[in-house]
């Protein structure tokens, strides 16, 4: 048996046993689909939900967040819902990184990146002026400061210009941690961390938050009809009960369907498409998931070349939301 095959035989048995511990379900989808879980948060219509804060990205602020693909990376996950602002008057969202700011222009607004960079700039800092005066440097006439090293190679890697702003700081040094502030971010060295990783972006949407706004009921995560929310988009995913089959032989074929909560959904349409290895394709409707989120298909496999291998594709449907997922077993 292949690797290959041996994955294969142990996401199945996995999938399996998930008929009667609806539990695993949680730890397969942290385990299995880490990536395609925050991308289908953020494919909603009116708003994009972050279950690991409780929080919702919305209208302007969403499509700010989302004009970047490394918007985890830049911005973090928000830590409020977008409020009214006391002092400024204007609407405004944190998230790890960031704020954004909505402005009014007119008969309407457009979004800033807040300059918490600048605002957070201190003279305390230990300046270290020596390591901009050697290596590849980008000089910026506007603010009078450089970019070196790694922290430039980082800087034109995410469009930062756009992002992050102007450098206006040397390298300084901030509690043993090598630092340089731009209008938006500040950034900071890592020697210990992999190669790759070494460049981190502070979190100064939580540092600006804690010390000049500081209410902790704007943290508190937001809650719709039940204890996680509302569904707004849903996951398939798929598995057979023998990756390897003979002719004559019932494969079952299983599907769990959950949310955005990564909490199974019932009552949900799914149809089981078998594309046989001679090109025939198979339908097969009507099933619907369960309390624990799944659906099940025998299917009596037949009339298979030998070592051919036969494609399923799952397709759930659940109000306006639609998800599908692939698996295969082989004739053995």
């Amino acid at each position: 048996m292949t690797l290959v095959s041996l994955a294969h035989f142990l996401y199945n048995y996995l999938m399996r046993i998930l008929k009667h511990k609806v539990g695993i379900l949680v730890l397969l989808s942290i385990i299995l689909i880490p990536i395609s879980t925050v991308n289908a948060q953020t494919a909603v219509t009116d708003g994009a939900f972050f279950s690991i804060t409780g929080h919702y990205v919305r209208g302007d602020f969403k499509n700010e967040y989302f004009s970047t693909p490394d918007y985890l990376l830049i911005f973090g996950y928000p830590i409020t819902e977008a409020f009214l602002d006391p002092v400024s008057g204007r609407t405004v969202q944190y998230f790890q990184r960031a704020r954004f700011d909505s402005i009014p222009s007119g008969q309407s607004a457009h979004v800033e990146i807040a300059r918490l960079g600048q605002i957070l700039l201190t003279q305390d800092d230990i300046p270290l002026p020596d390591l901009n005066k050697s290596g590849k440097c980008l000089f910026v006439e506007k603010t009078g400061k450089s970019i070196c090293h790694a922290f430039l190679d980082f800087y034109l890697s995410h469009n930062s210009q756009v992002y992050f702003g102007n450098p206006i700081s040397d390298f300084v040094d901030e509690h043993d941690t090598i630092v340089q502030y731009f209008e938006n971010v500040r950034l900071e060295w890592h020697p210990e961390l992999p190669y790759g990783e070494k460049v981190v972006i502070s979190d100064l949407g939580q540092v600006y938050f804690d010390l000049h706004v500081g209410d902790p009921s704007l943290l508190q995560p937001e809650l719709t009809n039940n204890l996680y929310g509302t569904s707004e988009t849903i996951s398939v995913q798929t598995s057979v009960s023998n990756a390897l089959i003979s002719n004559g032989d019932i494969e079952t074929i299983d599907a769990v369907v959950s949310d955005q909560f990564q909490q199974p959904l019932s009552g949900v349409n799914v149809t089981f498409e078998v594309d046989r290895p001679d090109g025939r394709k198979e339908y097969f409707t009507g099933h619907i998931t369960n309390p624990d989120g799944m659906a099940t298909m025998d299917y009596p496999v037949q009339s298979m070349d030998l070592f051919s291998t036969a494609q399923i594709i799952v397709t759930a449907k659940y109000k306006n939301m639609q998800d599908s997922n692939r698996t295969w077993f082989r004739i053995w």
